[in-house]
């Protein structure tokens, strides 16, 4: 069992001490309790309440937190609208729930009834949860509810833990435990739990290989239903284009998946679409109960469309879709978190429906998702930290009256995620608003809030259908994600709207659950206005991919306002080759920022602040690589021309799961610059709120210390210190005279790189090949302060201009490869060339071009382009290296010495970026600022200091090389005090170059 700081394997004393009683009494009464008469409810009263609050668990609320953070939410005993009602216990970390607790009466055999197990694993799974409890007090049962229930499943499916009430203090089978209640403690206790223990489970408990959590099983399922329906579609309609495939495909998914979460929910009858699956003509039946949806509703989702109820669709493909949704249906949909569905639905929309020549349908990734490497939604904890540091920091302190006018914004809203995460920020609002001691009864009687039980309220419909309209906008360039978004915030306006009276939950303004949302959301490009001129002004296929929109028009009444008081989002990354000259050219008429090759995403930050209002702020996450870009240097001037707010940097952390992306949250407002901004460097992710993790890693950092060439985060502190060391010597760019090359680029290693075997072959086949045939390296041969060796690797190196016919044993061996060794034709765009880029060289060629290669074959000091420490060591054998090395022309032990120094690893923490893993990037653009103490040979002090470190370095090589050679443990032993010893006395010499005091040294070593 993995540990983690802050957890505790043991159980609290007075919580244990609460528990026996709790055992001891139930016990004693064992026979009675167990009779059929002794209800479920009784039981929660009697024990299971008490249990949670030994536990620690504030059952009623006590704390007086919003109904949305409650930490625990109880279900009614019985079962509602004739469904399986959803677990007894919720048990929530803010607004996030962690577990299910499912009650039983003691008459039901836990340990080996299948259905109560089911139902538990079912909500768990749909809910996203590691571990749910199932419990008659009698029995304990605990189930890994992260992989995929089945109805078929015995009781023990899933389950990871088993006790009974006499057992609870007898010792636990699970390794790490000691007894049975321990466990227990440790993953529903609310101090563990909220200490992280769940997420320590699923960390030290990977899933199996081919389990699939529900996101990603959930979007398999859709993405089966889109592949169907656009195939049955496609053979039996005829489509003009791929939009309306597409939108057809879409506009059937979400309203099927509409109507059957609306059934779980209590909200539609039970079955309602099973039975039309049964029904002679399928299609008609759901075009009727389509219609009629929409007279309920009042939704866009559900507008008359006469192309779409003309369709022809075989009952066989409809069938099949719906029947999966009840028979053996692993999701509880009236437990699927709106988060869920939106992240799966963000990963669907990567995908779009193509007509082939033939007519037929295919499906296949969008050009955009297949550059990123795939579509990465943003984790929610991100989501809720953005939303709570812009919204919550505009609402605090307002009054009622003067939030009404409130506005926030996702200008690329995708699937919704920000702005259901906004609403929801927003309900709680209001609803603690509405509820505060003297307004609880007004609310009551304006019908702004209803009563659920003592103490707990919940908003009205209407309340928030005002909410959402009041407050909430979103655009998109993509069609389909505009729908999703409009879906998204349907469902959950309609959450929980099953425990309001059913009579009177349409008894609205207008007799309709659902608000039209076409003024709020809307379809268009949030970059581009209509000033666009393409190539042709009335070329549909082009308007409809640039898709113009007019923020001020579409939005009339915000700008009469003034703009939005926040906008927020995570802005696309597309990178620059996919935008077209003309998009390109646009782009630089109208935005100061501009850069040719600059991602999409830069011009949002831009965008954001032209839509708010005068001090109103905007929140983005997007990749950090602005910050040291060359295409970010605009981005910055802008930046520090307008206010900083705060920089959230959290370098190589994988937060987009399987995306190597280097995020970071920035946020602005639109007002006058300041001096200062807030900045944080976020080295983990084991945490489970952001905003209290941050609390104590924050720290101011000054505008003026941002440099152009690179932005990094530091300190006063640290960026005084880094202030001094820069003002000793000379840039190294100036000490070598710009000499720093990079290694070379074949184009084609598999072709030139060849090993011993065949570099012999070649040269025994015609002598002449020796001339091109050098010594090789590759960066990870090279370590600090090392001998190179000879990994038997070497380089066909046949520079520009060389006549390969005086070379014919290698010529026929480069043959076998001339197909791939092309360069691509120049301007060529297609995908599925297979030489190399384009170029004016020859097929036999390197691709660089190299004009330096006799610095290979000079003494050099060489260094890898990615290391997790400077790495720099002499290179006296004359070695060629590939693009992944750099190298130093000359032999200067001194500048090897500072280059491996302590205040270099300082400048490489401080300055360079870091990538995944605690690597840095040492690449010259960076390297080329880092100063270099140049003595004064002529001086006496100097000279002898200069001669000292030079003697130093000289023996830390010899030291290397022996230490390569060392022939017994002891060997090993003494020679490293030896080069400890040797690096501390480098170090103190460096530090003394520097002028380095105790204390900025401490800083230089922390």
């Amino acid at each position: 069992m993995e540990k983690v700081a802050g957890l505790t394997l043991e159980t609290d004393k007075e919580a244990e001490q609460k528990v026996r009683a709790l055992t001891d009494k139930f016990l004693q009464g064992i026979h009675q309790y167990k009779l059929v008469e002794y209800k479920e409810a009784r039981l929660r009263v009697d024990f299971l309440d008490p249990f949670l609050r030994a536990f620690g668990w504030d059952l009623t609320n006590e704390q007086g937190l919003s109904e949305a953070s409650r930490e625990v939410v109880t279900e009614a005993s019985l079962k509602i609208k004739g469904h399986i009602k959803a677990p007894d216990y919720a048990m929530k970390i803010g607004r996030k729930r962690v577990f299910y607790l499912e009650a039983k009466k003691p008459s039901v055999d836990i340990e080996n009834s299948a259905s109560p197990a089911y139902q538990v694993r079912r909500y768990g799974y749909t809910a996203k949860l590691s571990l749910c409890l199932l419990s008659d007090f009698e029995e304990w049962a605990v189930y890994d509810t992260r992989t995929k229930p089945d109805e078929q499943e015995t009781s023990k499916h899933g389950r990871v833990f088993f006790c009974k009430v006499d057992e609870l203090f007898a010792a636990c089978r699970v390794k790490g435990f000691e007894r049975n209640i321990d466990y227990l403690y440790h993953y529903f206790a609310k101090e563990p739990v909220f200490a992280g223990s769940h997420s320590e489970y699923s960390r030290s408990n990977k899933l199996k290989k081919g389990q699939l959590m529900v996101d990603q099983d959930f979007l398999g399922t859709i993405e089966l239903w889109r592949d169907e329906l656009a195939r049955a579609l496609a053979n039996a309609n005829t489509y003009q284009n791929d939009y309306m495939l597409t939108d057809d495909v879409q506009l059937l998914i979400d309203r099927i998946l509409f109507l059957r979460i609306c059934e779980d929910r209590g909200s539609e009858s039970v079955g309602a679409l099973l039975d039309i699956a049964g029904a002679e003509a399928v299609y008609a039946q759901l075009v009727q109960h389509f219609q009629r949806a929409g007279g309920k509703y009042n939704s866009e989702i559900f507008d008359r469309n006469e192309a779409l109820e003309a369709l022809e669709l075989p009952n066989a493909t409809l069938k099949k879709m719906i029947t999966g949704l009840y028979k053996n249906n692993p999701y509880a949909f009236d437990a699927m978190p709106v988060e869920i569905l939106g992240q799966v639905y963000e990963q669907f929309l990567g995908k779009t429906i193509r007509l082939t020549a033939s007519g037929r349908a295919k499906v296949e990734e969008k050009p955009e998702v297949r550059k990123a490497g795939g579509v990465y939604y943003t984790p929610q904890y991100i989501v809720e930290y953005i939303v709570e540091n812009t919204l919550g920091v505009w609402l605090k302190g307002r009054r009622m009256e003067t939030v009404r006018a409130f506005r926030v914004v996702d200008p690329a809203c995708g699937s919704g995620a920000f702005l259901l995460a906004a609403y929801e920020f927003l309900l709680g609002w209001y609803l603690k608003r509405y509820t505060a001691r003297e307004a609880v009864e007004r609310s009551l009687k304006q019908g702004r809030v209803y009563r659920l039980a003592k103490g707990q309220y919940r908003l009205s419909l209407d309340a928030k259908k005002d909410v959402l309209l009041w407050h909430i906008y979103g655009v998109d360039i993509d069609y389909q994600a505009v729908e999703v978004t409009k879906l998204s915030l349907m469902l959950k306006l309609l959450e929980d709207e099953d425990q309001e009276d059913p009579d009177a939950l349409f008894v609205a303004s207008d007799g309709k659950a659902l608000p039209n949302f076409g003024k709020n959301i809307q379809c268009g490009n949030s970059l581009v206005g209509n000033d666009y001129v393409g190539q042709d002004l009335f070329d549909l296929k082009e308007q409809r991919k640039i898709n113009a929109f007019d923020w001020e028009r579409s939005f009339s009444e915000v700008f009469e306002q003034g703009g939005f008081d926040c906008v927020i989002g995570n802005p696309p990354y597309v990178r620059q080759e996919l935008l077209g000259d003309e998009i390109k050219a646009y782009l630089q008429r109208n935005y100061a920022v501009f850069q040719g090759t600059a991602d999409l995403y830069i011009y949002f930050f831009e965008k954001a602040l032209r839509l708010v209002k005068a001090g109103g702020s905007m929140s983005f996450i997007v990749a950090n690589k602005w910050m040291r870009a060359r295409y970010g240097e605009n981005l910055r001037r802008f930046l520090c021309e307008n206010r900083l707010v705060e920089i959230i940097d959290f370098g190589d952390l994988p937060v987009f799961h399987g995306a190597t992306t280097y995020p970071c949250i920035i946020k602005m407002e639109r007002d006058k610059p300041k001096g200062v901004f807030q900045a944080a460097n976020v080295d983990t992710l084991a945490f489970d709120s952001l905003g209290k993790h941050l609390s104590g890693n924050r720290f101011d950092c000054e505008v003026s210390s941002l440099e152009n060439e690179a932005w990094r985060l530091t300190d006063k502190k640290t960026s005084d210190l880094l202030n001094k060391i820069k003002g000793v010597g000379i840039p190294l760019e100036r000490y070598i005279n710009k000499e720093i090359y990079r290694g070379i680029l074949t184009g084609l290693n598999e072709a030139f790189v060849i090993d011993t075997e065949t570099k012999n072959r070649l040269i025994a086949e015609d002598k002449s090949s020796e001339e091109l045939i050098k010594p090789f390296l590759v960066g990870k041969d090279i370590k600090r302060y090392a001998p190179l060796e000879n990994k038997g690797q070497y380089l066909i190196f046949t520079k520009r201009g060389l006549d390969i016919n005086k070379y014919p044993a290698i010529k026929r061996y480069l043959e076998q490869y001339k197909s791939q060794l092309m360069p691509k034709p120049k301007g060529y765009k297609g995908d599925n060339w297979k030489g190399r880029k384009p170029g004016p060289y020859q097929w036999y060629e390197i691709q660089d071009s190299v004009n330096y290669y006799k610095e290979f074959e000079k003494t050099k000091i060489i260094y890898p382009n990615i290391c997790h420490r400077p790495e720099f060591t002499f290179d006296t054998e004359h070695y060629y290296t590939n693009q992944k090395c750099f190298i130093i022309p000359g032999e200067d032990k001194y500048l090897l010495g500072i280059l491996n120094s302590s205040v270099f690893f300082f400048l490489f923490r401080s300055l360079l970026p870091k990538l995944r893993g605690n690597f840095y990037e040492p690449g010259y653009v960076y390297l080329k600022t880092f100063p270099i103490p140049q003595p004064d040979l002529t001086n006496t002090e100097d000279k002898a200091g200069y001669d000292q470190l030079v003697q130093l370095v000289e023996s830390r090589l010899q030291l290397e090389a022996q230490a390569q050679s060392a022939a017994s443990k002891r060997d090993v032993q003494a020679l490293a005090g030896m080069v400890a010893s040797c690096e501390v006395r480098i170090n103190a010499l460096v530090y003394g170059l520097y002028g380095l005091n105790a204390g900025e040294i401490a800083e230089v070593e922390g």
